[in-house]
Parts: C-alpha cells; sequence; structure tokens
C-alpha cells in the first residue's frame, strides 16, 4: 500500500489521515476519539496504592535522549527515518488508536498550546496520565502539535552514523513527533514541551 518511497515529513501525517479515511470508509474504527474509559482501562494492570490512586511501571525508566533525532526538513530525511515511519503507519493501520487532546499551559494565555497525542490502545495509562496532567482542549479545534506514541520495538533501526537504536524522531518545523519503543510517561511530556 505504502513504502518509504511515499514517506516524507509533511507526507507522514496525510498518509495517517488517508489510513483513517480507508478504514472509516469500510466501517472500522481507526481512532478512539477522547475516550472517557481510560482509566478503567488502565486499571487492569496498575498498581493500586492504600491511599487509592494507581501507578504504572514502564518499559524504560528514562527518557530517551540518546536515541532521539530532530529533523527539520526533507534533506534531513533518511532511509532509516523513512523505514520507522512507515512501521508507525503500518502499525496504525492494523490497529485501532487512542486520541486525546489537551493544552499545555493555562488556556486563553499566551502560554497555551492545543496539543493532541495518538496513542497504542494497549498503553491507555500514557494517554490517562498525560491528559490528566494538563488543562482541557476543545477536541473540534485542531491541534497545533501532534504526538504519535507507538511504545513498541517496531524492528526500529540505528541513528544514521551511530550504534544507538532510532526511538524518538522530533520534527518541529512540521509540529509532530513520533515516539517508538518507550512507554516512559516523561517521554510524552517531552514530546509536546520540545515544540
Amino acid at each position: 500500500m505504502f513504502t518509504t518511497d511515499d514517506i516524507g515529513i509533511s507526507r507522514f501525517k496525510e498518509i495517517f489521515r488517508e489510513i483513517v479515511r480507508m478504514k472509516e470508509s469500510c466501517g472500522i474504527q481507526a481512532v478512539q476519539y477522547n475516550p472517557d474509559d481510560l482509566l478503567e482501562r488502565a486499571k487492569t494492570y496498575g498498581t493500586r496504592f492504600k491511599n487509592g490512586s494507581y501507578g504504572w511501571s514502564s518499559n524504560i525508566w528514562h527518557r530517551s535522549a540518546q536515541n532521539t533525532v530532530v529533523i527539520e526538513s526533507e534533506d534531513e530525511l533518511r532511509e532509516e527515518h523513512k523505514f520507522l515511519m512507515l512501521r508507525v503507519l503500518e502499525h496504525i493501520l492494523a490497529r485501532p488508536i487512542i486520541a486525546v487532546d489537551a493544552t499545555l499551559g493555562p488556556p486563553g494565555t499566551v502560554a497555551a498550546m492545543r496539543c493532541r497525542l495518538y496513542c497504542d490502545p494497549q498503553f491507555p495509562d500514557i494517554a490517562y496520565r498525560w491528559k490528566n496532567l494538563n488543562f482541557p482542549a476543545d477536541p473540534s479545534e485542531e491541534p497545533e502539535v501532534e504526538l504519535f506514541h507507538i511504545p513498541h520495538y517496531l524492528n526500529n533501526p540505528n541513528i544514521p552514523g551511530t550504534d544507538r537504536m532510532l526511538m524518538v524522531m522530533r520534527f518541529p518545523n512540521h509540529n509532530y513527533t513520533i515516539v517508538t519503543v518507550s512507554s516512559y510517561q516523561g517521554e510524552t511530556k517531552k514530546a509536546f514541551l520540545s515544540h
């Protein structure tokens, strides 16, 4: 359907939206927008503490700064980047994805930024915690920044020219980030704060 030849920085989000339209035209739910049962879903694998609160463990306990690249323009995009971007799109094609909207910074202020997190449905705690960490957002408004968070190993290549696995790609001039492998909540926070 799509190959790495089709992948570009702008084209990634276009293909994502094509996938959503295609699935929905076939009667398949592509995106679960702002589901209100995220906590109930996440409780199944969370730890409930004595005070009634929940905690979730992560497969990685720190940010993946050494496994992150910042790509500012199409001419910086390498085959390894395109391969991982394609793998993320294939993952999204195979299952519904959770989308949650929130605002970083107090709404109505100069600091406010509308954000949308797309998250693998196997990790509802990521979406739940991030949404509750921030201010509410109007889901009918287009986000200013988007994050595609797929906390799975997707046969990730190495960062070009290194022996380090490529896990996070930031596209600051295109207002989105892709996070793979890590389910660490701090990766979600940093992804938005870096825009």
